[in-house]
Order: structure tokens, then C-alpha cells, then sequence
């Protein structure tokens, strides 16, 4: 079977390839649902919107034209139970289907990659279950167990993590369970930068498709419910260019706390905030204001003011004619000597709306690596580092920014924000919650709920998948349970772990829980975010890269990089994610 389809996805792998090529020689890719007088859309409103008007990628590396409009990025609303509807599970003879079988529990059985191997406290595990010894005075901990409870009570289930790993062991410890094709675990949920690639090669099959389940199965996985992040879906699901048909192993939403959690944001210091108003009301680049909800409200937080604050702000508080940590600063991130939490680059990236790729009218991602938008947000975020006095500083011995910030020795820094919870609980100063800095005031339009800001979930974002061997008998029980527990925890645990823990808990402000609903507004995700690891590393690329001496001669040859990279993505998708072990 597999000698047949490794053929037959041979002659896909041809069809695809001339795909990506004519897409990326091709400089008249118009989409047909591209927005028409607006500057940057973060949210249309639309949750089906996908395609992206702008450039196509040029094989000889040169800058292509810049997008009329970045990518429009639907996101669900956090929180809107009222309009949640309670999935019904009917079967093809039009009865309600029967899961119970007595009072025997049906085990559905998760393998999680919860950062750090056996990490049972962590995020990631608590979204699906809780340990022992887990903390029930936490409210989100009490609607999750409620959750399951529930789930439990009306499917005849029991929810386990059966097994964890690290963020980084997938080919050690991810890739034998799927290549050995024998029945361990029903769901996968999986780190999105290391695992998504384990789908590809010698691991044909070991997914159900979302969007092509076995005919005559019963499969109750709705993806377009509004417990499910349909912008995410759309970004990683691909098209079979022989059938047209859609394909997708992977789906995120409300069923994991990463959804809120991961969203990355501003934080600011309310106290420094205003002992420098009078004089960030004097800057231009304020808009000649010092009340930051006014700045915000009017596009002007952006890149441009936060180099005008890095050098405000800053002073040398230990004499030492140097910026560190200690000194008083206008912003503390992390810069390229830091380990693998030197986010801080990328988290910027999301906020100037950057991308890496774009999907053109035919459903197939293009390379957009060097565009002039990009461009300027690479010059500007070098300006940051090296023309400012922005505190840049290692993850070294402990040290985390966020330590920085809780100390109350710099004014603002850029975050995830679930460090509310693990970093800002005991600040001694009051801090505010707000959306990242804009590229620049061209970016902002005040027609948009997000108003042009925009944002991310990061890379260790989880991405759940149906295990194939767990059978298809096994499939409608799984698919329901994953289901309920989407819809239960949009009803309860989103609104618990979003409303009640951070926005009541830790914004310390009433103002900021509008701003943290309008940042979640403009999450977006591109196909190139979410498979960076199989595209010459892109996104962290620009973690150590953004001080090069030649950021002109970089991009022109991290463009033509990527669009190699890209081509022999779509060759390994074609001879496995159109090959179907079930078919």
C-alpha cells in the first residue's frame, strides 16, 4: 500500500512543486477576497477569510512588492458563551448516538509535550487534567476538573495524560511512537514549532484527517465551532492539488489554556508611566499626548515611541557608563546572548505584523520573506538595540526580564500573558496590560477591533491530532470527547483562566481588560509562523540576526533560503499528507 502511494505521491509532488514555482515567478497574484482602502487589517470580522493580497515571491531573492494589506487574521471572541451552542451527537441513522457502555469507562488517553518532560503543574498539562496534587483553590483548576467531570458524567469517559515530553525530544521520543504504529494514546497534542514535521515521511498516516474522515465513520469534530481557532486552522491546512480537497491533522482552540495564555503583550509600569507623562506628552511620536489608553486608542504606541522612551527613561543608575539591568530603563528585553527564551525579538515581530509567507489565489503558500514591510521592521528593530538605550540583556544564571520588570527598574518590556501569573502576582508597583507596538502609525485603523494591533500565540502554541491507531471504532468517542471538552471549556475554564485570573486577578486595572480583549482581537498566524522549524528556522532567525551589518544582503538571502526550504516542505507534505493509511 505504501510502495502504491509513495508513486502516486510522486506525481503530486511534480504538480505541487510547479505550483510553488509559477506561484513565486508570479507577480500578478490577486486574491479574490482582498480588502480594498484599508491599511492594516488584523481582524475582518470574516472567520472564514483566509486569503492573503500581497507579494509573491521572486526566485532571484529581491525585494517584492509589500502586501496592499497584511494577512486578515478572524480571531474567536474569548469569551461569548451566550452565543455557544452544545454540540449534538447524532449518528448517520439520525438517532443520538450511545457512548455509554454501562458503567464502564471508555479511556481516552492524551500524550502531551508539556515543555519539559513530566511537567504536571505546567500549562499545558492542567489544560487537559490535573495532578494529585494539583491546587483546587485556583478557579481554573476547579472549571477544568468541572470540565471533565461533565465530559465524563455525559460520555461514559475518563481523561488521562498518558504521557509527556519535552519541547524538544520529538525525533527521540514523538517519532517511534508514530512510526510503530501500534496503540498507545487517542490524542496527540503537540508543541507546534518540534512536532508538526513528525506527520511528514516515515510517519505517512499516523493522523486522522480533519478534513476527510473515514467514509461510514462517525467523526463529531466540528471545526468550524467557536471553540476551535478557525484562523489556525485555516493557516495549517493544505490543499490536494490533484482533488482540490482540503487536508489538516491539526487543530487548536479553547481546549488548551495556550489559547489565552500564550497571547503575547506590553506591560508597563504604572508608576514610572507617570512620572514621565508631562514629558512623553511633549513627543511627537505620542501624538502629544501622556495618557497611554489615549495613545493607544489613537495608533500612536508604536516602534517609533518606544525608541523615543528607551532614551527618555534611561538612567545610569550604577555609574557604570553602561546599559544593564540595574540601570533605570525605558524598556528591558532580551537580546541575542540569550538562550532559547530570547523571545523578545520575535514578540516584536508579531506586533509590526510581520510574515514570513503568504497563501496566493490558489490556496498555495509563497515565500515573502524580503518585503518592504519586513524590511522596515527589521532596520527599526536594530535601530531598537543599537541606537537606543534599551536594556538588552541575557537569560543567563536565572535571569528572566520579567524579574526585571517585577522590580520596578524598567518602565515596559513585552511578554506572554500568562507571566502575569508567574512573574507580576506579588509586583509591589501596579503595571498595565496592553497590546504590542505597531510597526509604525500607517499600521493603526480605528474601523478594526483590533484597531491594527497585533499579536501571537508563539511557537509552543499545542496542536492536538487523532491518533489513526487508536481505530476507527474508538474515533467516534474520541472525537466527541474532544468535542465537549472544546465546549465546555469555552463555557468555563476560557472564561475562568481569561476574565477571573488575568484580567481581574492581575490587570489591576478595569481599562486594561478592554485592551487585553482588543490584543487578543489581532492574533494572527501565517503558514510560515507555524512550520518555521521547516523553513531555515525563521522565526528565530531574527532572535540573532537582527543586528547584522547587512540586513539588505540577509534578507535577499534568507528569502531565497526559505523558498528552497519551502519547496522541499511541500515535496515531503505531498508524499505524506495526501497519502491516507486509512484509505
Amino acid at each position: 500500500m505504501k510502495t502504491i502511494c509513495r508513486i502516486a505521491s510522486c506525481l503530486l509532488v511534480v504538480i505541487m512543486l510547479f505550483a510553488v514555482v509559477a506561484c513565486s515567478g508570479n507577480n500578478q497574484t490577486t486574491p479574490t477576497n482582498q480588502p480594498t482602502e484599508s491599511k492594516t487589517p488584523v481582524n475582518t470580522g470574516d472567520a472564514n477569510t483566509t486569503k492573503t493580497p500581497g507579494p509573491t515571491a521572486d526566485p532571484s531573492g529581491d525585494t517584492t512588492p509589500d502586501p496592499a494589506t497584511p494577512t486578515p487574521t478572524p480571531t474567536p471572541t474569548p469569551t461569548d458563551p451566550d452565543v455557544l451552542k452544545k454540540p449534538e451527537f447524532i449518528g448517520n441513522d439520525g438517532r443520538p448516538y450511545e457512548f455509554k457502555n454501562g458503567d464502564e469507562l471508555t479511556e481516552i488517553n492524551f500524550f502531551l509535550n508539556t515543555g519539559e518532560a513530566g511537567d504536571t503543574e505546567g500549562m499545558i498539562y492542567r489544560s487537559i487534567a490535573l495532578s494529585d496534587d494539583a491546587d483546587m483553590t485556583y478557579s481554573v483548576n476547579k472549571e477544568t476538573q468541572r470540565r471533565n467531570d461533565t465530559v465524563k458524567e455525559e460520555l461514559g469517559v475518563d481523561i488521562r495524560v498518558k504521557g509527556t515530553m519535552s519541547m524538544q525530544s520529538a525525533k527521540t521520543d514523538l517519532h517511534p511512537i508514530l512510526a510503530s504504529e501500534e496503540y498507545v494514546y487517542d490524542v496527540f497534542g503537540l508543541y507546534q514549532y518540534f512536532d508538526l514535521g513528525t506527520a511528514l515521511k516515515d510517519t505517512v498516516g499516523a493522523f486522522y484527517n480533519f478534513e476527510n474522515m473515514p467514509e461510514d465513520v462517525e467523526s463529531f469534530i466540528n471545526v468550524n465551532a467557536p471553540y476551535w481557532n478557525k484562523n489556525i486552522y485555516d493557516t495549517v491546512r493544505l490543499r490536494d492539488p490533484e482533488t482540490g480537497n482540503y487536508v489538516c491533522f491539526f487543530l487548536t482552540g479553547d481546549i488548551t489554556q495556550c489559547n489565552i495564555g500564550f497571547m503575547y503583550v506590553s506591560f508597563v509600569n504604572k508608576r514610572l508611566w507617570a512620572d514621565f507623562a508631562s514629558q512623553i506628552a511633549e513627543l511627537e511620536t505620542s501624538g502629544k499626548s501622556g495618557d497611554i489608553y489615549e495613545i493607544i486608542n489613537n495608533g500612536y504606541w508604536t516602534l517609533d515611541l518606544w525608541m523615543d522612551l528607551a532614551n527618555l527613561v534611561y538612567k545610569d543608575e550604577n555609574s557604570n557608563e553602561r546599559v544593564d539591568p540595574e540601570d533605570r530603563l525605558g524598556i528591558i528585553i532580551y537580546d541575542k546572548s540569550a538562550n532559547l527564551d530570547n523571545m523578545s525579538a520575535e514578540v516584536l515581530s508579531y506586533g509590526s505584523h510581520v510574515e514570513y509567507t503568504q497563501i496566493s489565489e490558489d490556496g498555495t503558500p509563497v515565500a515573502t520573506v524580503n518585503n518592504e514591510r519586513n524590511t522596515n521592521f527589521f532596520y527599526k528593530l536594530k535601530s531598537l538595540y543599537n541606537d537606543t538605550n534599551c536594556g538588552g540583556m541575557d537569560d543567563r544564571d536565572g535571569k528572566h526580564i520579567m524579574k526585571v520588570f517585577n522590580a520596578g527598574n524598567a518602565m515596559m518590556t513585552v511578554g506572554a500573558l500568562i507571566d502575569t501569573e508567574q512573574y507580576l502576582s506579588e509586583m509591589a508597583d501596579d503595571f498595565y496590560v496592553l497590546p504590542l507596538p505597531m510597526l509604525d502609525h500607517d499600521q493603526f485603523d480605528a474601523s478594526l477591533p483590533s484597531k491594527g494591533y497585533a499579536t501571537g500565540l508563539g511557537d509552543s502554541l499545542t496542536q492536538f491530532a487523532i491518533s489513526v491507531d487508536a481505530g476507527q471504532e474508538k474515533l467516534p468517542i474520541i472525537s466527541a470527547t474532544m468535542e465537549l471538552m472544546g465546549y465546555y471549556s469555552k463555557l468555563w475554564v476560557t472564561p475562568s483562566f481569561y476574565d477571573v485570573q488575568l484580567k481581574e486577578r492581575y490587570s489591576r486595572d478595569p481599562s486594561c481588560k478592554v485592551m487585553i480583549d482588543l490584543t487578543h482581537e489581532g492574533i494572527y498566524a501565517t503558514f510560515g509562523h507555524i512550520w518555521s522549524s521547516m523553513l531555515s528556522d525563521i522565526t528565530w532567525w531574527i532572535r540573532t540576526n537582527y543586528d547584522s551589518n547587512d540586513l539588505s544582503r540577509d534578507l535577499k538571502q534568507k528569502q531565497k533560503g526559505t523558498i528552497g526550504k519551502l519547496r522541499q516542505l511541500m515535496i515531503d507534505i505531498s508524499d505524506s499528507y495526501f497519502v491516507r493509511k486509512y484509505d
